[in-house]
């Protein structure tokens, strides 16, 4: 698989951070890392310990740190590959993000009826709550590098084929996976100026197959780039129309 060599120094301090956090798992498991809630915990104490966000928009769920659990995954499967050497960790502490893996391959591979067979018998109910997890994995590992953008794309695509009725929401989730794009390739230096970052969002909507409508705008952006890339105020009211 092609993967982008392009990460900010956000995005290394995350997965720094996260391949610590699985040492510790794999030295603890059993002794003080016993269930979700632990590594739901250790998780969160280590973000705040090194000023870290989740990866989020404007809202802060009560169960972000839960959903955070995604990146943890991801480096852990994709990056370190432990699931192949510790399935029994998995299976016992991720086990809902296996679920979720498993539904983004469906999405990717399998027909829309059969994607949407296979979602409906794992889950106790579907909702735009549960594609939106189902989307962390695949947004996650393409931020991270571990996948490719048209991975992405493909995702939103044949996710409205599944489920037309939630396209609405699912359109409203893409303007938060472009302004994580826009915000990420701010933080890295990618994009520098006002007329730069227009031609990207709307380079990247049309990549993803979409027309402007799913657009986000500036503020949405200048928040993620702050709250969740540590981009300063100052580059950020530069850049954007904040």
């Amino acid at each position: 698989m092609e993967k982008n060599e392009k990460q900010g120094s956000n995005v290394r301090k995350r997965i720094s951070l996260l391949t610590d956090l699985w040492g510790l798992l794999l030295d603890e498991y059993r002794e003080t890392v016993n269930s979700r809630e632990d590594v739901i915990s250790i998780l969160e104490k280590r973000y705040h310990m090194e000023g870290l966000s989740p990866i989020k928009g404007k809202a802060t769920p009560p169960d972000i740190y839960e959903k955070e659990l995604v990146a943890l995954y991801v480096v852990g499967k994709y990056g370190m590959h432990l699931d192949e050497e510790f399935p029994e960790i998995f299976e016992d502490l991720f086990c809902f993000e296996l679920k979720l893996d498993k539904a983004l391959d469906y999405l990717l591979n399998k027909s829309p009826s059969k994607a949407r067979g296979f979602i409906e018998k794992s889950f106790e109910e579907v909702s735009m709550n549960l594609l939106s997890k189902i989307f962390r994995v695949a947004v996650v590992k393409e931020l991270f590098g571990m996948a490719v953008e048209e991975e992405v794309a493909r995702t939103f695509k044949n996710s409205v084929k599944a489920f037309p009725e939630l396209e609405p929401s699912i359109r409203k989730y893409l303007r938060f996976y472009i302004a994580v794009r826009v915000a990420n390739a701010i933080s890295r230096g990618e994009i520098r100026d006002r007329l730069t970052k227009e031609a990207y969002k709307q380079a990247l909507a049309v990549r993803l197959g979409w027309d402007k409508t799913v657009i986000p705008d500036d503020a949405y952006v200048g928040h993620i780039a702050v709250e969740v890339f540590s981009v300063s105020k100052k580059i950020v009211s530069h850049i954007l129309r904040t």
